[in-house]
């Protein structure tokens, strides 16, 4: 396997990116991935493969990439974490679910992995954690609002990060301005090996890593969306990219 993954000089590093439905169920069905999401990806010199929700044989697939990306989207299903859909529940994509769950299982702690938004969640629910449903159900009035009303290239609120996490190390910082579509969020305890990197104000969990892994950083912004007038978007991107290659280049990551 590992000379299947084995990258040439000059050559990019291969990412899945699993797709997501976009459409109307039925005949004129559609799925894909945001423009946005492989434009950064191909900016920080990988290679984006869009993985179809029914893509069989995954083993295969699996087999020759160096790096998995999950992307935003719609909400995971409580069923994943033993619990009944509750009001505020939003769409759920359940062959995406089984998908993106699967492939998390699989690559780590080798393959690089990075989640965003609904990604981190899945990311979490994997292993073995929970996701809360609806943050306006079980926040009080301390919560802020974590769904923006401004465009996705602004930053909505503020992140702070924990100075000894990866994250903070690679980006160079440990406060972010960041922008925020999202009523879902991962629910603390988190689940042994997965650690809360940064936090909003209110105390909702932006951003974890998983120790022991070459490389998996789940955020809960959307870093292909915004301005990135610091810099830290693409410093984020060419992170995962360096570990992607350093995976492709010898099987660990960055």
């Amino acid at each position: 396997m590992e000379a299947e993954r084995a990258v040439g000089e000059g050559k990019r590093p291969l990412v899945l990116v699993p797709a997501g439905r976009v459409d109307e169920e039925g005949p004129r069905a559609r799925e894909g991935v945001a423009e946005a999401l492989t434009r950064r990806l191909a900016q920080a010199g990988v290679v984006p493969l869009i993985l179809p929700r029914l893509a069989p044989p995954l083993e295969d697939v699996l087999a020759v990439a160096h790096g998995v990306v999950l992307a935003g989207g719609g909400d995971v299903h409580p069923r994943h974490f033993g619990e009944e859909p509750r009001p505020g529940l939003g769409p759920v994509d359940p062959e995406r679910d089984e998908l993106e769950l699967w492939l998390i299982r699989r690559a780590l702690p080798g393959i690089p992995l990075l989640g965003i938004c609904r990604g981190m969640q899945v990311l979490v629910v994997a292993l073995g954690g929970r996701a809360v449903q609806d943050l306006g159900e079980t926040r009080g009035g301390d919560r802020l609002l974590h769904r923006q009303t401004a465009p996705a290239a602004f930053g909505w609120h503020s992140v702070d990060l924990d100075p000894q996490s990866r994250l903070a190390v690679l980006l160079g910082r440990t406060r972010l301005f960041v922008n925020s579509f999202h009523h879902q969020a991962v629910a603390e305890p988190l689940p042994p090996g997965v650690v809360a990197v940064a936090r909003a104000p209110d105390g909702v969990v932006e951003a974890v890593e998983v120790e022991g892994a070459s490389f998996a950083v789940g955020v809960a912004w959307h870093p292909e969306l915004l301005r990135d007038e610091d810099g830290a978007s693409s410093l984020l991107f060419a992170a995962f990219a360096d570990a992607c290659r350093a995976f492709a280049r010898g099987g660990k990551g960055g």
